[in-house]
């Protein structure tokens, strides 16, 4: 077979069989400001899991922590655990005390600011939880 022969229309071809190319969309940036991270990206995504599988907000949880007002142990083991250290609030306050604007935080630490207001929080929730626990 002689191939010089077949006559053949390579833009067709190249029409027919070739990957599109699409015109990138450029993104529109949001106006919106960054939330402010201060403790381990670790520990914040476990603040951060506890406070959606509660779906309280920080006031309620601290008014629930005062009244010592929890549906399970289970509740006050994981806010326990959730508490801030004294290094992450010394993180936090410093932000603060530099002008930071609370607003900016992320959720867990606005979380912590709420819930470091109540006094012997800790000792509150771990007698709570002996309490619940006690049969």
């Amino acid at each position: 077979m002689d191939y010089n022969a077949v006559d053949l229309d390579f833009s067709e071809i190249e029409n027919l069989f070739c990957a599109k190319v699409t015109a990138k969309v450029a993104k529109v940036e949001d106006n919106k400001p960054k939330l402010i991270s201060l403790i381990d990206q670790k520990r914040q995504q476990n603040v951060s899991i506890f406070l959606n599988t509660v779906k309280k907000t920080p006031d309620e949880i601290k008014q629930n922590t005062k009244n010592l007002e929890f549906e399970t142990a289970d509740n006050i083991l994981r806010l326990s655990e959730s508490l801030p250290t004294s290094e992450e609030m010394m993180k936090i306050n410093g932000y603060l005390k530099e002008g930071g604007d609370i607003k900016l935080l992320g959720e867990p630490e606005f979380f912590f600011t709420v819930i470091d207001k109540l006094p012997l929080n800790k000792e509150r929730l771990d007698s709570f939880y002996y309490i619940q626990t006690f049969n």
